[in-house]
């Protein structure tokens, strides 16, 4: 049996499980914000209204609300259904600048794959490591380098660091950024933009 009240912390609050091990994604947190909460139980109404709401994916009803300068990060990411009163949140993810050091931001990105793999009992052989073009650059130089474990319970940990080339940062002012993500298996069908 999970105990709620149990934490234990990892990489200075980054990531944060209620048990010893992580047996379901609902028991992985990111600033204590867990897959099923409601979006309104982490930002007030106001905090709510004022922060932009943006549409990444295909399914227009598919909302991304963003929460700013939190604890441990520059921006907490929380996706949901427009349609759902309750606002039930599918994924997180805790996002942090890294606006002239990707190196920096790959080795806090490796340091962080090895505490969830601690904690969820999976070992290296089960990480799907890659190096991915980002989907918003035209120009095909940005890159993103990731690592995803897929839980038991069907969903994913994603831990991945966007590299956007200069004529981007230039252009969009878009910067370099490791994101932890946490998609819930119902949400897998919408997480890759198109």
């Amino acid at each position: 049996m999970i105990k709620k009240s149990l934490f234990i912390l990892l990489l200075l609050g980054f990531i944060s499980i209620s048990s010893n091990a992580a047996e379901d994604i609902k028991d992985i947190q990111v600033d204590g914000i867990s897959i099923g909460d409601k979006v309104l139980d982490h930002l007030s109404k106001s905090e709510y209204k004022q922060n932009i709401k943006e549409k990444f994916y295909k399914d227009k009803n598919v909302i991304t609300v963003s929460k700013y300068n939190t604890k441990n990060y520059d921006r907490i990411q929380l996706t949901y259904f427009e349609n759902d009163k309750d606002k039930k949140i599918y994924a997180i993810a805790g996002v942090i600048m890294f606006p002239t050091d990707i190196q920096k931001c790959l080795d806090k990105k490796e340091k962080i794959l090895e505490n969830i793999l601690e904690v969820t009992n999976k070992n290296k052989s089960e990480v799907r490591n890659g190096v991915d073009p980002l989907h918003f650059d035209t120009i095909g130089k940005s890159k993103m380098y990731y690592s995803f474990i897929r839980l038991d319970d069907g969903g994913i940990t994603q831990i991945s660091c966007d590299d956007w080339s200069d004529k981007i940062t230039k252009k969009k002012d878009w910067i370099d950024s490791l994101k932890v993500s946490i998609f819930s298996k119902e949400s897998i069908s919408f997480m890759i933009a198109p």
